[in-house]
């Protein structure tokens, strides 16, 4: 069965050309993530946020984050999530979650280190590149989103990452995503050791075959069987999982969006920034 054959019975079935639109062009955009600590005004702001007195009210934290941020601070989403986790068992948002989130922010100038010549490159279409991100700087940079100390938008080819939105919006299903990140750092919280392992971000974007190379080509296809209904790959790692991608890393969590399907709830992974 040859790949040309099978690109036909494709776009026969109406497959093809289903999915996300082309995306934007990257045409401007930066090469590298500017890091919030490379910014003296924002980094005074979030190496403020633990200083005494400690921050033991909403007010207070909106007050202290203000003068870092650019624009209107609402953080009604936060109050809700906080307000939902507290009812649902041991949660302590300003005695232990928000103090631990500020310290993981705060490293991020010693963790820098861990990549290549200090910054982080954004990885560009038409080029087949990979980033790798240990986990624990994955944690920092998560923590500095959550703070608002990233831009959040740095080009038109890219999504947000900023958590401006999911602060603000009380809507369930928007309150119930912020809960899963605050529990997500509460749980890291009790942890003594350093998180393990490294994320691997590949982007393949403009590099694909194009459609004149899928008919003409002649590569035969590998051996395929397909799994029993209700047979998954965590009990049978023998077997390869395939999906349709999102557009952005994420599918738009942090701005109105869905995350990606089958993500274990409450088990969010640091983002690549």
């Amino acid at each position: 069965f040859q790949l040309a054959r099978f690109y036909a019975l494709l776009r026969h079935i109406g497959l093809v050309g289903m999915g996300n639109a082309a995306p934007v062009s990257d045409e401007g955009a930066p090469e590298v993530f500017d890091l919030p600590c490379d910014n003296e005004k924002v980094w005074a702001g979030v190496m403020n946020l633990s200083k005494e007195p400690r921050v033991s009210t909403f007010p207070e934290l909106q007050q202290r984050m203000a003068v870092y941020i650019d624009g209107d601070l609402h953080l009604s989403g936060l109050k809700a999530a906080n307000s939902d986790l507290q009812r649902t068992g041991e949660f302590d948002f300003f005695g232990k979650v928000l103090p631990f989130i500020v310290r993981r922010a705060q490293q991020l100038p010693a963790l820098r280190g861990l990549l290549l010549g200090g910054k982080l490159p954004l990885l560009r279409q038409n080029q087949r590149k990979s980033l790798t991100i240990p986990r624990e700087l994955g944690v920092s940079l998560l923590a500095n989103m959550l703070l608002l100390t990233v831009p959040p938008v740095l080009h038109g080819s890219l999504n947000s990452v900023s958590f401006a939105e999911l602060l603000r919006d009380t809507s369930p299903q928007e309150v119930a995503k912020l809960e899963m990140f605050l529990h997500f750092f509460a749980r890291l919280s009790e942890e003594t050791a350093m998180l393990p392992g490294s994320i691997r971000i590949y982007r393949i974007v403009g590099v694909a075959l194009q459609e004149q190379e899928w008919c003409q080509s002649q590569q035969p296809l590998l051996p395929m069987e397909v799994a029993s209904k209700m047979v998954g790959f965590e009990e049978n790692p023998e077997l390869a999982h395939a999906d349709f991608a999102n557009m952005f890393i994420g599918g738009g969590v942090l701005s109105g969006g869905g995350g990606p399907g089958g993500a274990p709830p409450r088990s969010p992974a640091p983002p690549p920034g």
